[in-house]
């Protein structure tokens, strides 16, 4: 087992750098272990055991927090008919977990609003024929013919 798709499933979101470092599981429990990972810059620890009884697999992951030692999560997810890509699919999982409340929130695209929805659309449009209306009206009015003859009353 390596920690390929836990680390993967990390990253997906962006904002989390994890690395797989190879200290055993015994380390999150070990103080001298915990220092020499805290002189690697690290700020939490991710341990992974695995569990199996026949074909089901346990895979159980503990985030600890490195300066203070102290357990801050713990999560599981039983794999039925335990493969390898069903293993790797329930770590990868768990690292979208771990890495939920230190990853950037999703990037939600903005919903384009068609032209005709707008306020901006219909004040055009209406200025547009205004203005059009009265330009007719003005060579219509302009165009028409004087009466030859004029009748002036008596």
């Amino acid at each position: 087992m390596n920690g390929a798709a836990l680390i993967a499933g990390s990253q997906e979101r962006g904002g989390v750098r994890a690395m797989a470092i190879d200290e055993g599981p015994e380390c999150a429990a070990e103080p001298p272990c915990l220092r020499r990972l805290d002189s690697q810059a690290l700020d939490k620890l991710v341990t992974v055991r695995l569990a199996a009884l026949g074909e089901t697999v346990l895979v159980r992951g503990t985030l600890v927090d490195i300066r203070s030692g102290t357990q801050d999560e713990s999560r599981q997810v039983v794999v039925n008919s335990a493969s390898g890509p069903r293993i790797d699919a329930a770590m990868r999982e768990l690292g979208r977990a771990f890495a939920k409340p230190y990853a950037p929130p999703p990037v939600v695209p903005k919903k384009q609003t068609p032209a005709y929805e707008t306020w901006w659309f219909w004040t055009t449009l209406g200025a547009s024929l205004a203005v059009t209306g009265a330009v007719v009206t003005g060579v219509v009015v302009a165009t028409q013919p004087q009466p030859d003859v004029v009748i002036n009353p008596p």
